[in-house]
């Protein structure tokens, strides 16, 4: 005989937002045997994404929220069996089960969970990627509350108005409202352990009893209560360490931000210095043309300048010496200017009004 896993709780809005973590983030925390590798294998058999979205879609519908005094007013329910039903050819196979062997369970199960809690029964997921097959229930125990009747008259009013009030009152629609403790099942004295002992009554034809509400093996014997209470301080760590880490996240993709963000600025300044250089080179090449321009201008100038000058000293030569000098003057003009650009040479002149002919620059 295998034997029934049935942890029950009384969960506030905190425990339902933890499990609802639990259930998105599948990941090995040293608390759970979590697989992710078969992580793909869980279902929502019953309801939303998560048991959070489950209850949004529940007071969407209409149903009005517990009271803000209300403490821990919603149901959480592990259901399970231990591993002799999934597994009975080697119980201690861990991750392990036999498909027909639960598909039997989850029927039986979401049969009795639906009979039990009807239209309360708002979500149910069922986890493969741990050590044995389980689900995860929330119940959300409502009760039909009554329009609040009048206590007293009010000043002036007449008994028969008084009792008319009173009959509107009466006659109001009920408001379905969650609220554990006026829910007629779960109010009832020892509530948790006539659920249990039903279900088991209902697992019985596949080989599942009762179990022990206490494990004497254990190191450490709890209850079922005690041990929901250790698994909601389990979820609750985890939730911190994933909150935790995507902090640690954020904070590196910031850092990496910033230094994406320096890294382009000092390329954005480099460019400017770039172009900067570019310019001041460019305006410098600029200004050194123009000033070699103008010494060139200026020496074209004083090379004709002496060209006139020469032409006009050639002219006076030929008229004042003879020839045989002007000719040693020529030949003196053309040793200097051997290495240099070539410049007009002396040339004969034509002859002057005497007959006389001699060398003209």
């Amino acid at each position: 005989m295998a034997d029934l896993v049935f942890n029950i709780r009384a969960a506030a809005a905190s425990d339902v937002r933890n499990l609802s973590a639990h259930e998105l983030h599948r990941a090995p925390d040293g608390n759970s045997a979590i697989d992710p590798k078969r992580s793909h294998l869980n279902r929502v058999l019953l309801g939303p994404r998560t048991q959070s979205e489950a209850l949004e879609a529940l007071f969407a519908s209409g149903v009005q929220r517990p009271t803000a005094q209300a403490e821990a007013p919603y149901i959480q329910i592990v259901v399970g069996a231990s591993g002799e039903f999934f597994r009975p050819d080697d119980p201690e196979a861990a991750g392990t089960f036999q498909t027909d062997r639960l598909e039997q369970f989850e029927r039986k199960a979401m049969d009795w969970l639906k009979a039990t809690f009807g239209d309360d029964l708002i979500h149910v997921s069922l986890h493969l990627d741990e050590t044995t097959p389980h689900m995860h229930v929330l119940v959300a125990p409502t009760y039909e509350k009554a329009a609040r009747k009048p206590g007293r008259k009010k000043r002036g009013e007449t008994d028969a108005d008084f009792e008319a009030r009173k009959r509107e009152s009466a006659a109001r629609p009920t408001v379905r409202t969650v609220g554990r403790r006026s829910n007629v099942l779960l109010s009832a004295p020892n509530s948790f352990q006539t659920l249990r002992q039903s279900l088991a009554d209902h697992l019985d034809p596949l080989g599942i009893n009762y179990g022990n509400d206490l494990h004497p093996t254990d190191p450490d014997p709890q209850t079922t209560r005690q041990n929901l209470q250790k698994e909601n301080q389990r979820l609750k760590a985890e939730n911190q360490r994933l909150k935790a880490e995507a902090a640690r996240t954020l904070s590196e993709a910031r850092q990496q931000a910033e230094t994406a963000q320096r890294a382009t600025r000092a390329a954005q300044e480099t460019q400017r210095a770039a172009e900067s250089a570019r310019e001041a080179a460019e305006a410098e090449a600029a200004r050194t043309l123009s000033e070699a321009r103008q010494q060139a201008a200026e020496m074209l100038h004083t090379a004709s300048k002496f060209e006139r000058a020469f032409k006009t000293l050639g002219k006076a030569l030929e008229i004042l010496l003879p020839e045989a000098t002007v000719q040693k003057i020529r030949d003196l003009y053309r040793k200097l200017m051997k290495d240099q650009k070539p410049r007009p040479e002396l040339a004969p002149a034509p002859s002057n009004q005497s007959g006389s002919s001699g060398p003209s620059l």
